[in-house]
């Protein structure tokens, strides 16, 4: 290695070049990898999917959400069908 001040000079100039990129790499990759950055684009690879897969099958879509639907609301069903239930057992009595 050389003591000439103008190599000396070059090298301590490409340190900091290489240092200022290696830290705008580091807080790229910082961004990229944030739990907030992840969730989203998982949440954005789910939607596409969501979207390919009811573009491919759109009636087994609306099978399964009609489903869910049923399971979701099977009480609120199951009163409404007992309270017609009695409704309907109290109009044959007062009818008798």
């Amino acid at each position: 290695m050389s003591g000439d001040p103008r190599d000396i000079a070059l090298a301590e100039q490409r340190s900091r070049i290489a240092r200022q990129r290696f830290l705008a790499t580091l807080g790229t990759a910082k961004t990229r990898l944030s739990p907030a950055m992840i969730a989203q684009d998982a949440m954005e690879n789910a939607k596409d999917s969501a979207k390919s897969v009811v573009r491919k099958h759109p009636l087994a879509v609306v099978g399964v959400a009609s489903a869910i639907g049923l399971l979701l609301s099977r009480r609120l069903i199951g009163r409404r069908l007992a309270r017609r239930k009695i409704e309907h057992a109290t109009d044959d009595t007062s009818s008798r």
